[in-house]
């Protein structure tokens, strides 16, 4: 079980959303695996930012871990219950 922090809990994200910033981020530093498209980069550059953010209404989130191997592996779960 993971516990992290969202910061910025007034932007929703879901599982495609959570896909989409991870390939995105990737690719910048695999291209080759990690592929995504302009419209992509503008949409995440476009997500609120830390910077401009108010994170006094930040909030908790609970998700699964599962390893692969010996890598750990968090993915985005809209319900779950532990």
């Amino acid at each position: 079980m993971a516990l992290s922090d969202r910061w910025v809990p007034d932007y929703p994200m879901d599982r495609e959303k959570e896909e989409l910033f991870r390939r995105v981020i990737a690719s910048h530093s695999a291209p080759d695996r990690y592929r995504c498209t302009e419209e992509e980069r503008r949409i995440v550059m476009e997500a609120p930012s830390l910077e401009s953010a108010d994170t006094s209404v930040a909030d908790y989130v609970w998700l699964p871990v599962r390893f692969e191997g010996t890598t750990p592996v968090i993915e985005w779960t809209d319900r779950w219950v532990p």
